[in-house]
């Protein structure tokens, strides 16, 4: 008789573990989204700057993967083709972007259920067009995923430019993001497949 109550027993603890176990798979199934497949679903807007075809490159990768909206900031004055005069505004730019005036700044970022920002690193820091958006929509971003999209250099260092992102969205939620030196589309194409595998959302984050 004890023997059988015994059995009962495990029998009884082996169901519960096999029951909470499923039950767990289920939740998390239905909590996260996990991957592009989902993410392809939802409606995600890319806002990036461009100087040459490099960023516009992997946005346009990654925009057609994602099914997403493609944005991107332009200042009211073109910048020059000389490098140095190019160089030369981005510092004044980058020491008071007060003075930044973008052609589109009517962008609703509420629109989206994530943001991915896109930019090269100039000076060691974002584009000016991109800060002066952030710094002009952080506060229309609590608690909403973004991700960084940076491409960078030999002769640049990416670090401030994650670092403002972080600093200034830090009431948002960031996600997993791209940064790299500019390869071919092969190499790109694997990256951003690497990427996207590590994108995981809530359901709550993406309503």
């Amino acid at each position: 008789m004890q023997t059988k109550k015994i059995i009962w027993i495990i029998t009884g603890c082996i169901l519960f573990s096999l029951l909470a176990g499923c039950g767990y798979l289920f939740f998390m199934k239905h909590k996260f989204a996990p991957g592009i497949k989902n993410l392809s679903k939802q409606h995600i807007g890319i806002i990036y700057c461009s100087y040459n075809d490099s960023i516009s490159d992997i946005v346009n990768i990654i925009g057609e993967k994602l099914q997403a909206d493609k944005i991107k900031l332009e200042p009211a004055i073109a910048y020059s083709k000389d490098s140095k005069e190019f160089t030369a505004r981005v510092k004044q730019e980058n020491a008071n972007l007060d003075k930044v005036i973008l052609k589109n700044d009517n962008i609703n970022v509420k629109n989206y259920n994530l943001l991915i920002f896109g930019t090269p690193v100039i000076e060691d820091k974002p584009c000016p067009a991109i800060q002066k958006f952030v710094l002009d929509n952080k506060d229309s971003m609590i608690q909403k995923p973004y991700s960084m999209l940076i491409l960078y250099n030999e002769n640049e260092n990416p670090k401030n430019t994650v670092q403002f992102f972080v600093y200034k969205l830090y009431h948002s939620i960031r996600k997993p993001s791209f940064i790299t030196r500019m390869k071919s589309k092969d190499q790109l194409d694997y990256e951003i497949k690497l990427w996207f595998d590590q994108m995981q959302f809530t359901r709550e984050e993406l309503k």
